[in-house]
């Protein structure tokens, strides 16, 4: 069965594409309201793109924020690959990775002075790639107040340690080089100790739980008192995917941040 977004609009949120820079977005915001907008950016994983983040985006808007969704290289309206072809993630997902985080500069300058977002009030989630991307932009981006990481890895070089082993990304290359220095895990003094939130399914054969497990232990020490700002919730029975469950979860935790 082909896989295809879903296409219902709410009544209740405004949708509209955008462009930053060269980066195509969806931009999602609650009907009736005004800036400043607390604001969200959505990362997409590998293979998926921004249009199959519409039911993320509406649900977020419909609880009052405002939310960008970019395009990665190589997906949705920049591109596309033959996602599943061997040897395609080994040579690809690092330059992806990278570009996202390094565009994240552009992403939030545009934002926060042509979208009224309200710089008190910014957040980043993101699933598999995007959960990898979110960390990465994280560590890069103080000014952000929270992340969310569903099914990705705050330790890459751990994943891929404990993951299969012909997924590991292409070795020696500039990109590869440059994230290897932004590891979230050798980086945790850039978190400021601000709150994060970790959601994995238990049964993830994608992006195995082990190296979450494992950053979260690091960061649980180095947090010292101000753990009780992290959370890391190991979802049961659930695979490579996002739950309800786990979408209320998010909810609830942009809400008390």
């Amino acid at each position: 069965m082909e896989l295809k977004s879903f296409q219902q609009q709410s009544p209740f949120v405004q949708k509209q594409r955008v462009v930053i820079g060269k980066i195509p977005c969806l931009l999602y915001r609650p009907k009736g309201t005004g800036g400043p907008y607390p604001t969200v950016i959505n990362y997409h994983g590998w293979s998926s793109n921004k249009e199959f983040q519409h039911f993320k985006g509406t649900i977020l808007a419909s609880f009052g924020y405002q939310v960008i969704v970019p395009d990665a290289l190589y997906h949705g309206e920049r591109g596309s690959l033959n996602y599943t072809e061997t040897g395609k993630l080994e040579r690809y997902l690092h330059k992806v990775l990278l570009r996202n985080i390094e565009e994240s500069d552009e992403i939030l300058e545009y934002t926060v002075k042509k979208l009224e977002a309200d710089e008190k009030h910014l957040s980043v989630i993101g699933h598999s790639m995007g959960g990898f991307t979110s960390a990465g932009v994280f560590i890069r981006q103080p000014v952000l107040k929270t992340m969310v990481v569903i099914n990705g890895s705050c330790a890459w070089e751990k994943m891929l340690s404990h993951g299969n082993q012909n997924q590991r990304i292409e070795e020696g290359s500039e990109e590869l080089q440059k994230l290897e220095k932004m590891d979230p895990y050798d980086n945790l003094e850039k978190f400021l100790k601000r709150p994060f939130l970790l959601l994995h399914g238990k049964e993830d054969n994608t992006v195995p739980i082990e190296s979450q497990r494992i950053f979260f232990e690091k960061a649980k020490h180095h947090y010292g008192r101000d753990k009780k700002h992290i959370r890391f919730f190991e979802i049961p029975n659930i695979p490579h995917a996002v739950t309800m469950h786990m979408f209320e979860q998010v909810i609830t935790w942009l809400g008390k941040k």
